[in-house]
Parts: C-alpha cells; sequence; structure tokens
C-alpha cells in the first residue's frame, strides 16, 4: 500500500499537480530575471531541437526568485539523472542539476 501524502504534500500536489514519486526537474541553467531564462532555453532549442523538451519553471514563492531552465519535468530521481547524463554527454554544463520543487517548498516552510 502506497505511503500517505502529509497535508504540504497534498497541498502542493493539487498546485501544481506532482506526486512525490514523480517530481525531478533536470535543471541547466537559472536566472533572476525572466528574459534570461526565455534567451537561454531558446538557445537550447535552436541547437538540440527537439531532442529536449525545454521549458521555463517561474520561481515557487518566498525567497526563490529564479526562473530555471529545464530539460525534463515530472520525472523520476532514476530518468532525471538518466537525462542529467546524456545532456553533460551532449555539452550541456557539468553544472546540470536536478531540482525538487515539492523538497525546496518543504523547506521554505521550516
Amino acid at each position: 500500500m502506497p505511503a500517505e501524502l502529509s497535508t504540504t504534500q497534498q497541498i502542493f500536489k493539487g498546485l501544481i499537480g506532482l506526486v512525490p514519486d514523480n517530481k525531478w526537474y533536470v535543471v541547466v541553467g537559472s536566472y533572476g530575471a525572466l528574459p534570461g531564462a526565455t534567451a537561454d532555453a531558446a538557445q537550447i532549442q535552436t541547437r538540440f531541437g527537439t531532442k529536449y523538451s525545454v521549458s521555463i519553471c517561474k520561481p515557487i514563492g518566498g525567497p526563490d526568485a529564479q526562473y530555471r531552465v529545464v530539460i525534463g519535468e515530472n520525472l523520476s530521481y532514476a530518468d532525471g539523472t538518466r537525462i542529467k547524463v546524456d545532456a553533460i554527454a551532449a555539452g550541456f554544463s557539468d553544472n546540470t542539476w536536478l531540482w525538487n520543487p515539492v523538497e525546496m517548498f518543504k523547506a521554505l516552510k521550516s
């Protein structure tokens, strides 16, 4: 039987449609303003075409004011890691990372 979600997880799940086991994003850039993120996303799309699903995640609020350029969303940890490794091998920065907004939301609430 699956573990029950905490109240915070239930609220966050409702807000962004994520479930705890399917919440990882592969981040290739982080920007304090939307124009920088938009330019990076456009450059990635030009360079890689449809190989990666590029999108921009807006800040989640509170002290988080970063627009994140991501190439994978709502992934399991294993799938996110696979995409991250592939992206680095394809020429993305070694600073490409996995981001979990649910865990960040929990940290902001503490």
